[in-house]
């Protein structure tokens, strides 16, 4: 096994649950999406994020693997916000740099099925570049 072949063996087991122990101390993920829920109900109300059309449930067909039971299968849209607009200039180190908020290019997403996909998409941008 080369080093790329151990990293997505890696990174495999550990989208599935499956590199450490579940810790059954840990918060559900249950308890996370409601969090989640509350601040974009928060930020709709005032005004930072528009309200968006309700998703589909998951169907059983589009889940790729069985996950811990502690563990939620969910849409992206869910856990985040999507908007469609220009990306920041790549040329421009100082958006990217030490950057602390997860951004993926919408157009990165299309066609990807599988979770462990869009590590390889995530980047992360400064503030001053949203």
């Amino acid at each position: 096994m080369n080093a790329k072949q151990l990293k997505n063996a890696l990174l495999q087991h550990a989208i599935q649950g499956r590199l450490v122990p579940q810790d059954p101390d840990d918060e559900p993920a249950d308890v996370l999406l409601q969090r989640i829920r509350a601040e974009k109900e928060q930020l709709i109300k005032e005004g930072k994020i528009k309200k968006q059309k309700p998703l589909p449930p998951l169907t059983e067909e589009e889940k790729p693997f069985a996950i811990p039971d502690s563990w939620q299968w969910v849409r992206l849209g869910e856990i985040g916000y999507w908007t469609a607009g220009a990306t920041p200039a790549r040329t421009n180190k100082d958006f990217y740099e030490d950057g602390s908020i997860p951004w993926l290019k919408t157009g990165d997403l299309e066609n990807v099925r599988h979770a462990s996909c869009y590590t390889s998409f995530l980047q992360r941008i400064q503030a001053k570049a949203r």
